[in-house]
């Protein structure tokens, strides 16, 4: 390890080590990427089918239901599917349905986060066709505890280009299928 004769140090590292680097990379890499593969071989299959969802119930404040959801999506990032939610006050059902077809939903264990470009709104509709987009996220209880959800507000539908999970503060009480 010390200054050749000449006094210049070299900038490269000597061939020999060099080459038991690259040696030992490739005695440390190749066991790991067999075992990386052999994972995903096994696992693969079953990842490799995006998610299927389906909600139905109603979103709650206080306890007291003001919106009734469905919808149904396939996929993983892009998807396809329908959305409905219809206005509620309590078990009343009032004059307001939006609908629009998912286009981006995402599954992270027991949550459920998609979008959809408000395609029609009842009884009047402000803005243009998908113009517009909501995103929503639902958390299937687990260990007794409630279903949950998160509604966003109405954006442009630009800005909604992922689906990420959100947070989910409020009540749901219908069911989450996830599959």
């Amino acid at each position: 390890m010390g200054v050749p004769a000449s006094g210049i140090r070299r900038a490269y590292p000597h061939p020999w080590k060099v080459f038991s680097m690259a040696s030992w990379l490739t005695r440390f890499a190749l066991p790991v990427a067999l075992a990386g593969a052999a994972t995903l071989a096994a696992t693969g299959s079953a990842s490799a089918e995006p998610a299927s969802v389906s909600i139905n119930g109603n979103m709650q404040v206080i306890g007291m239901n003001i919106l009734h959801i469905e919808a149904q999506g396939q996929g993983d990032g892009p998807a396809t599917g329908t959305y409905m939610a219809a206005g509620e006050l309590g078990s009343m059902p009032l004059p307001v349905k939006v609908t629009g077809p998912v286009t981006c939903l995402t599954v992270n264990g027991n949550t459920v986060s998609l979008v959809y470009p408000i395609t029609t709104v009842q009884p009047v509709m402000v803005f243009a066709p998908d113009a517009m987009a909501i995103q929503i996220t639902v958390a299937k209880g687990q260990n007794g505890q409630p279903n949950m959800i998160g509604y966003g507000v109405p954006m442009p539908t630009s800005m909604l280009q992922t689906c990420n999970p959100g947070p989910t503060p409020l009540m749901f009480d219908g069911t989450i299928d996830i599959r």
